[in-house]
Parts: C-alpha cells; structure tokens; sequence
C-alpha cells in the first residue's frame, strides 16, 4: 500500500528516538545534492530535533558542472535558512575509492571539530548494492553483514536512519515535498563498479526474483546476527595470539613493526576457526593500519606459518608491508619508503623467501660459506666490520654507545650460575688470550670446554634454539686466539660454570654515555 503521506511514513519507519537518545548536541548531515541527501536534510529538519543541524557538501572537481551545482545548493539552502559548509577536493583523481576517501576525510573532520555525528543517506538499495561487491570481492561476515544503523568511523559516530527504507520512497517524499534534486550524470555510468551493480546487475535479478532485495536484507540481517556471535569469540584469539604495535607519522617514512602473531595459538585453531579469525585479522589490519589483505594472502600466510620445513620465511604483500615468520613469531612489517614488495594496487603479489630446516640443505649452505670465510673477512675489513681486541681486563668500545667490559672473578659455583643469564662467565685458566669480540662469519665453531673439547657450527646452534636471523647478525661472538667462539653474549656460555671455587672471568655488554669511549687496560 501507497502511503500518501510519505513524511509520516519515513517518520513511522525512522526511529526517532535513536537521534534524540545521541550524547552529540550537533549533526553533520552528508549533502550531495541527490534524491537521497536532500530527503534527508529536509526529513531532519522537518522533525524539530533538538540537535543543531550542519549540512556539510563535498566538491570533488571530476565534473565540469561539480562547481555551478555547488553553488546551487547552497543558495536553495540559504534560501530556507540554513549554512552549507562546502569542501573541495585539491588533487582531484579519477576512481570510487579516492573520492569516497576524500570525501569522507572532509565529513569526519567538521564532525571533529564540532564534537558532532555525521547523519548519512544510505538506504536499502544501498545495502543490496553493497552486499553484492562485497560478495565479488569476497569480503568477511562484517562486510557481507551491511551497514549498521549506527557505527563508529576515524572516531567519529555515523548515523544511517534510511537503511531498512528503500529509495523508492525516498524518491516519494522528494517529489512530494518539491525538493530540487542535483543528479550525478556518473551514476549511469557502469564503468564504476556500484553503478554497474545498480543499473545492470539488480535489475535483471529484480525482473527474476521481484522479492530479491528483500531477501537479500533477510540474508544480511543473518549474516550480522552470526557475525555478532563470532566477533568476541574472535576478538578473544586475537587477543591471545596478536600484539598491536601504534606507527608514528615518522614511522610511516621509516618503516615500523605493526603486528606480531604468536603462532603456536594459530596452529591450536580448527579449520573453521582459523578461517574466521584470518578474516577478524584482516578487519583489524585495514582498521589500525590501512592493510588491504585478501583471502589469498591470508591463506598464502598460513601456510608459511604452518610449514614444518621453513622456519623463518618472508612473504611480500603489496606496496611496502611484508610478513616475516622467525620461528614461532610472524611479524607484519611496514619497510622504509625508499623501499617496496609489490605493487599498491591491492592484487596479490606473493613471494616467498625462506630458510630451510632442513638439515642437508644447511649443512650445503655452511659448507658453502666456509669456502667463502676468507674472502667474507676481506669484506668485513673494507667495510669497517664491527669488532674488537682485548688484550686483558678492561672495557673496549664496540660501536656507537655499545662497549664490552671484562672483569676478574673469585666466585664458588652457585654464584656464578647465578649471573650467567646476564654475563659471560669463563674460567680464568681456560682463557687464550687476545680475545676478540665481533659479530658472526662463516664457517665459525662454538668450542664447550666442559664437553670434552666438543665443537659446534655457531649457525647450528642458532637455528637449534630458534633464533631470527635479524638477532643473529646483531649477536656478539667472543673468540679467543686459536678461532674458537667460546661465546655469545646475552645468549651462551660455553663452560658450564660449576667447575668449583676459582678464578672466573665475566664478560658483559654496557651501554656508554658517549660514542667516544676509549679502551682503558
């Protein structure tokens, strides 16, 4: 049935209340100048709402006539007494996406600035529309679930009183009311993607299934009633498995850490439980940090996490950000702007690099770069390799503000042990002296004094306990005269400490005030 008055049929389909019960004194309303906006205002007005009411219009310049309908907008409005606040897109680019970015930065920002909500036009056949390039697109459960009435965007509340009223009746109440209308000649258009779905997809369907958009609404209204189930359940594993790190404006040029998964609570997950928290994470990556993540990226990143054979592994996404797996850690990392893994425009570009566990593979590398160890300490001299001498006691700078102190002890065992998580400890009489304290190279060997003279390759021993490659370059070997590692500050000694009363020697890292520390014997 035809309501004849359609004012009191927005009304009794609108909830009132929903606008009265706002903590936001001021409401933007989102202007184009369409069927839709210009209901919208108008309807608003016409409910005598408490709230002041700001109409808000965005220029975006891809039109000749974008301007003249501007202007025309804002007399109608000042003719009935209302301000129109007018925004202007600067560098103006074809395409859906930029102008709806744009477009929305300049509606959340006078909202900001007027501790306002921003009241939007979206209705029915939006949702429609939108559950369709959402399934093209193969969103998650949020995406297919539709707009809310009420959410939550760049911290500032949208409101949405049209969703569940089609624009038929919109189009009613315009007509009713004499409302001027400004049309966007692009919205015939169908080389955009929503006018496609709009002009050509929904009316062939419509013709088929009259009831379609009804029950497309059912479906999605389904879809969010699941989803709501879903979403603590999945904000609970993202909260066990995932640790969110804020990236400053310099960070966004130098590159940063962004996310970090802890992958043993990944692989506890059933199938159907990981496939809906990899569509949560991607939600949350878009949300915190502008990551574009498609189904093929997130299941090309669970089986790098997965694989019982690569244990660290790096897969490139698109533009700058990257996934690094380091054993039981995967790492989301946006690198510095100089550098890039893929294109921007949001396809997969995938590419895996890793290193093998695998122990033929290692022992080929290993052998590989002992044959390379002497043109490697070539390298490292022309190059300035990080190093030092330490000819007895004393503190020698490393690097930077970064020095290595060495000091005499008399401790029994039990105290020793104690300060081994911190220092390198090593019996006196053991010692060869000069000692060097340097970074990796190839073809190096841990030697245990306290296992019968038993030798290790230092890269075993990384990979053995687990660790990334970025901490084993920055690792600092101490090496006595015959080439031996006897071992890696802040992560090994070599002698078990527990040798009896005697004389020990304590090695440790110390941070310096100054960069030009000089060594002291």
């Amino acid at each position: 049935m035809v309501v004849r008055n359609n004012k009191e049929g927005l009304q009794q389909k609108v909830n009132r209340d929903a606008l009265l019960d706002l903590k936001e004194e001021v409401l933007v309303v989102a202007l184009s100048g369409g069927v839709d906006s210009m209901t919208l205002a108008d309807f608003l007005f016409s409910l005598s709402l408490p709230q002041t009411i700001i109409l808000a219009h965005f220029d975006h310049h891809l039109r000749p006539t974008s301007t003249k309908q501007a202007n025309e907008i804002v007399a109608y409005w000042q003719e009935r007494g209302q301000q129109v606040i007018v925004g202007e897109w600067e560098t103006p680019s074809p395409g859906e996406q930029g102008a709806r970015e744009a477009r929305y930065e300049f509606l959340t920002q006078i909202a900001k600035e007027k501790h306002a909500a921003l009241v939007t036009a979206h209705h029915l056949d939006d949702q429609v529309e939108t559950f369709f390039l959402k399934l093209f697109r193969k969103s998650s459960l949020k995406g297919l679930s539709g707009m809310p009435h009420m959410s939550i965007d760049l911290g500032v509340p949208i409101i949405r009183p049209f969703r569940d009223i089609p624009k038929k009746q919109l189009e009613e109440y315009a007509k009713q009311q004499h409302l001027p209308i400004w049309e966007d000649e692009t919205n015939n258009d169908i080389i955009y993607a929503r006018n496609w779905v709009r002009n050509s997809l929904l009316p062939v369907i419509t013709e088929r299934f009259q009831q379609a958009p009804q029950s497309v609404t059912t479906v999605m209204g389904d879809i969010e009633a699941a989803e709501q189930i879903v979403r603590p359940i999945m904000a609970n594993i993202i909260q066990k498995s995932c640790l969110f790190h804020p990236i400053s404006v310099e960070q966004k040029e130098t590159g940063a850490r962004a996310i970090e998964i802890d992958t043993n609570v990944i692989t506890e997950l059933s199938v159907y439980e990981e496939r809906l928290f990899w569509q949560a994470l991607a939600d949350e990556a878009q949300t915190r940090y502008g990551i574009d993540l498609s189904r093929k990226q997130t299941q090309a990143i669970s089986q790098l996490i997965r694989s019982k054979t690569t244990a660290q592994g790096t897969l490139s996404l698109n533009g700058r950000w990257q996934v690094i797996k380091r054993y039981e850690i995967v790492v989301f990392e946006l690198l510095p702007c100089s550098k890039s893994t893929g294109n921007s425009t949001g396809n997969l570009n995938s590419k895996v690099t890793s290193s093998k566990v695998s122990g033929n593979a290692i022992e080929k590398e290993l052998k590989r770069q002992q044959t390379a160890t002497k043109s490697f300490d070539i390298a490292a001299q022309q190059e300035g390799f990080a190093r030092v001498d330490c000819q007895s006691f004393g503190s020698y700078n490393l690097t930077g503000n970064l020095s290595v102190k060495i000091t005499r002890l008399s401790l029994n065992s039990r105290t020793t042990k104690g300060m081994i998580e911190t220092q390198l400890i090593y019996p006196n009489d053991l010692i060869n002296w000069p000692l060097t304290v340097r970074h990796r190279k190839p073809g190096d060997q841990l030697f245990f004094q306290a296992k019968k003279s038993f030798h290790q390759k230092v890269n075993r021993w990384f990979i053995n306990h687990k660790i990334s490659n970025e901490v084993r370059d920055e690792a600092w070997l101490v090496v006595d005269s015959d080439a031996n590692v006897i071992g890696i500050l802040d992560h090994l000694n070599t002698v078990d400490p527990t040798l009896g009363e005697r004389d020990y020697i304590a090695i440790s890292l110390v941070k310096t005030e100054s960069s030009e520390n000089e060594a002291s014997h």
